[in-house]
């Protein structure tokens, strides 16, 4: 037989009624000085909601109010909203130099381009002078170099201009397809891989001119100086070639296929592997220049007979 159990003496009582407010206070003063974030976010979650009655609800709302006000926390909150407004700031940036760029990229090409009949029968003649228009064209390669964007003249009018490659200016990869370039005189400019498909460039004064792996077909180069100039690889086929002035140039691999070469003067220039398969040739002089075997040249021309050397 269960003896009742006995209530304890209320001296005992009191006594264990204070251990437990002592305990009490010493589980609040734990949570109230927690400082690890996921700690904290728990105890919060757990005794601190708007409608917890916990006894432990106000010392886990302090911890997280002594957390989110902590001199750390503002200093990563205030670099997280700082790096925020940078970010903002720099693509505001971004929008305007884009804005910028456009709007000047347009006002180059209004000057190259513009076009006006003088008369209702008239063809369109540039509305600007040629100085004024080549000035403009350098002016747009150096902001499409500058921002590594390809030029593009296609069909463009700029007779005279003056590049030079010292300058920084380059016209690789460029499309001036059609583009008249009468009398320009390019000194040092790189134009690799450019493409030149019926240009003009009448008149032009070419020097140390990398034209490797440009194509040139249809172009007409008459009357043109072209001096150190590479066309390696490139595809001059059914360019035109007439009265000019052509020394130390790099021919080899180049494809002049149906090109028209007259009254030309070629000087220590390399055609090595050439192909100058139906190319007319008449009245031209050769002047230390060389050949290999796999020279393609027109039916019945015998390069040594003109004064070719072949190498190997």
């Amino acid at each position: 037989m269960k003896h009742p159990r006995s209530n304890p003496p209320p001296r005992k009582r009191k006594q264990q009624r204070r251990i437990g407010d002592r305990v009490g206070d010493l589980e609040r003063n734990v949570v109230a000085q927690e400082h690890r974030p996921v700690a904290v976010l728990a105890n919060f979650f757990r005794f601190g909601l708007p409608r917890s009655k916990h006894d432990r609800r106000w010392a886990s709302r302090t911890a997280l109010a002594m957390l989110l006000f902590a001199p750390s926390t503002l200093i990563i909150g205030g670099s997280i909203v700082a790096i925020v407004n940078l970010l903002q700031v720099q693509e505001q940036i971004d929008i305007d130099r884009q804005s910028d760029y456009e709007t000047r990229k347009a006002i180059l090409l209004s000057k190259i381009y513009a076009t006006e009949r003088r008369w209702p029968w008239s063809e369109p003649e540039p509305v600007h002078s040629d100085r004024v228009r080549w000035e403009a064209a350098r002016s747009y390669i150096a902001l499409q170099n500058g921002r590594g964007e390809p030029v593009d003249l296609t069909g463009a009018v700029i007779r005279g201009l003056k590049l030079e490659g010292r300058t920084g200016l380059n016209l690789n990869g460029a499309v001036l397809n059609g583009a008249v370039l009468d009398a320009a005189t390019l000194r040092g400019v790189e134009m690799q891989g450019a493409s030149l498909i019926n240009a003009s460039l009448r008149g032009a004064n070419l020097y140390d001119v990398d034209l490797t792996e440009a194509n040139l077909f249809g172009s007409v180069l008459e009357d043109a100086v072209l001096v150190s100039v590479s066309l390696r690889l490139a595809s001059p086929a059914s360019s035109s070639f007439r009265s000019c002035v052509v020394h130390g140039v790099d021919c080899r691999s180049a494809d002049f296929s149906h090109a028209v070469f007259q009254d030309l003067l070629f000087g220590d220039c390399r055609f090595g592997s050439a192909d100058l398969f139906g190319a007319e040739i008449s009245k031209c002089w050769w002047a230390d220049s060389t050949y290999t075997d796999d020279t393609k040249w027109p039916d019945g021309f015998s390069p040594k007979a003109r004064g070719l050397t072949r190498i190997d």
